[in-house]
């Protein structure tokens, strides 16, 4: 695990001392100053739920003057999708812990309360490893493959330049049976 702290935790966010202070538009189009949001799309419709969550969280993450959440941020709204928001947990918390009305809105249980439950329905830790190892056979499996194509190179070129007695069996490389 590294042990370097990571940037979260020396960040300092911002939390409105009330949240009756944050009178944001609820509705329409907003586009963030490049201070907020320094990518292509800095320009949210509040209609659609994507646009209007990840405004949010930028703002909730990225504001360095109070007059930022005032502006960009409404309670109700707040109130609302603060549930839906993937915040870092240093922000979450210093919101959560100045409105616990926040907090109980996120009282979800943690993954270790619910793993046992998913792996008993799972069929048990055995199932849940051999699942695992399947995933990542496949992934390992996949990987060079997509490489392979990448280099325009078919099954049999690949195996040549391996030094490979074997052809492979595929539909790419002409349906080869065997010797």
């Amino acid at each position: 695990m590294n042990s370097r702290p990571r940037y979260a935790s020396h960040r300092v966010y911002l939390v409105p001392s009330d949240l009756g202070e944050l009178m944001g538009l609820a509705a329409g189009v907003v586009e963030l100053p490049t201070w907020l949001d320094w990518s292509e799309q800095r320009v949210y419709d509040l209609s659609d739920s994507s646009d209007l969550v990840l405004m949010y969280e930028r703002v909730i993450r990225e504001a360095v003057h109070f007059d930022d959440l005032r502006t960009y941020l409404n309670r109700e709204t707040l109130i609302r999708i603060w549930p839906r928001l993937y915040l870092p947990i240093e922000a979450r918390q210093a919101w959560e812990t100045s409105f616990p009305t926040l907090r109980s809105m996120t009282n979800f249980p943690k993954g270790g309360d619910v793993r046992a439950d998913i792996v008993a329905d799972s069929g048990g830790e055995e199932a849940v490893a051999e699942a695992r190892r399947r995933n990542q056979a496949y992934i390992d499996g996949y990987r060079p493959a997509k490489w392979r194509k990448a280099l325009g190179l078919s099954q049999t070129e690949v195996a040549d330049r391996m030094g490979s007695v074997e052809r492979p069996s595929s539909p790419d490389v002409g349906g080869w049976q065997g010797p």
